[in-house]
């Protein structure tokens, strides 16, 4: 004989349960967030386009040239960047490019490595 209340005993099992799964998936959902907001913050994907944007490493219509002379362009190195051009002062260019060094490190590390 089964006394009040025994019957949907099963039933509160059944709840918790499923908020148990509930509340793990989001949990797991909200870990991946945080990963993919931390991983595409730390480099910031180029513009693909938008105003002034030309071929790769030329300036586009209305878009001013670069104070700092030619320089890599988000496809690669610029039409200036030939066989004339150290290694040292490629990778100069790119960190500056990706904003990995301000415009004052950046001059004075290519007078250190003009000589």
């Amino acid at each position: 004989m089964m006394g009040y209340g025994y019957g949907a005993s099963w039933a509160w099992g059944l709840l918790g349960f499923l908020f148990s799964v509930l509340v793990i998936v989001a949990i797991v959902v909200l870990v991946l967030l945080a990963v993919r907001l931390v991983r595409s913050g730390s480099h910031p994907a180029p513009p693909m386009s938008g105003p002034g944007m030309g071929p790769p490493g030329q300036p586009g219509m209305g878009a001013a040239p670069s104070p700092y002379g030619p320089g890599p362009g988000p496809y690669g190195p610029a039409a200036g960047a030939g066989p004339g051009m150290t290694p040292a002062r490629q990778i100069l260019d790119e960190r500056f490019a990706r904003g990995e060094i301000g415009a004052d490190e950046y001059h004075e590390l290519r007078r250190h490595l003009e000589g």
